[in-house]
């Protein structure tokens, strides 16, 4: 057979042997590709979980102590501002997330309010608030309320979200109400705990949108309305983290972001990582693959050029077999 055959055989039989664990090696490079980027997502996914859950368990609490407060004030029926201050130094002492807080009667007129003197060294007591939202709201429907974020007024220039909850008078009637102004900088204190990666990115906002924590956020700024459509049109329910992929509209590129929506109150809670992130591993796995399918056949090529010069026959052989022997 010529060697020319011979060669063409070698070389489909050696690349068969090296392709076939070549393909297993990719696709077990691809397994694990997939396996690495679903643990990043659980991961990021787990964080999300943990941050909505603790986010949602500071306000409560704090939910808690005002209208424990509320109840306390409705049962005993007292006024005076002596009591009144007390049980807000109390909470105050209890409740270290609170900016400050009051008690207004029905005409939204504080009683009390603590830390009673604002940075101008002005008394917060008698001041009105009839304006604010949540006054109206109290009118409407007594009840506990959280306010969207709101830009501080009197005793604190500071973002805030308020919450009130409202007491009554021995006929049940509506009599005023307590407010807590919360302290939106401890939610970042929360989520730098968390201690994420420096490649994700953290945003928090209310219901409508506004701001309560994001890259460049400052509690001393004017209450800024995010971009939450990729967000609120994904369906979220409480307790669960959705997985969406979409342009940020803070970084303007491509993101994974996992998400989550808090049952009371209804705060967006998002952490965001580039999609280049995942590319690089994705481009890594390809690079490697491709320098493996590149490998195999130069050097199964090599191996049977090799192989092919054990197989030829060396010159001395065939002027051994050509030579003519006498004959005996």
């Amino acid at each position: 057979m010529p060697i020319r055959s011979h060669r063409y055989q070698l070389l489909v039989s050696l690349l068969t042997v090296a392709l076939i664990p070549i393909c297993v090696l990719i696709g077990y490079q691809s397994w694990l590709l997939q396996a690495e980027i679903r643990k990043a997502e659980e991961h990021q996914s787990v964080s999300t979980h943990q941050i909505a859950d603790q986010i949602e368990s500071f306000v409560e609490m704090h939910r808690r102590g005002i209208e424990a407060a509320a109840f306390q004030i409705t049962q005993s029926g007292e006024r005076s501002k002596e009591k009144l201050d007390a049980i807000l130094v109390a909470l105050y002492r209890q409740f270290p997330g609170f900016i400050n807080m009051y008690f207004a009667d029905k005409r939204a007129t504080t009683l009390a309010f603590h830390p009673e003197f604002n940075a101008r060294g002005e008394s917060m007591v008698g001041a009105d608030f009839s304006f604010r939202e949540h006054f109206k709201n109290l009118l409407k429907e007594p009840r506990t309320y959280i306010s969207p974020v709101l830009k501080g007024i009197g005793g604190t220039e500071k973002l805030l979200c308020t919450i009130v909850a409202p007491y009554f008078d021995k006929s049940g009637n509506f009599d005023g109400f307590v407010l807590g102004a919360l302290d939106l900088e401890k939610i970042g204190t929360i989520i730098e705990r968390a201690g994420l990666d420096k490649n994700i990115y953290a945003v928090v906002t209310d219901d409508q949108g506004q701001a309560i924590y994001a890259p460049g956020w400052s509690a001393l700024s004017h209450p800024e309305a995010l971009d939450i459509k990729a967000v609120s049109q994904a369906n979220l329910v409480p307790g669960q983290i959705r997985l969406i992929r979409h342009d940020s509209s803070l970084t303007k590129q491509p993101v994974v972001t996992t998400a989550a929506v808090l049952a009371s109150p209804s705060w967006y809670v998002w952490l965001s990582i580039p999609q280049a992130e995942e590319n690089a591993i994705f481009h890594q796995w390809l690079a490697s693959s491709a320098a493996l399918v590149y490998l195999s056949p130069t050097r199964s090529q090599a191996n049977s050029r090799w192989q092919l010069r054990l197989w030829e026959p060396k010159p001395d052989s065939f002027n051994v077999m050509n030579t003519r022997w006498p004959a005996p």
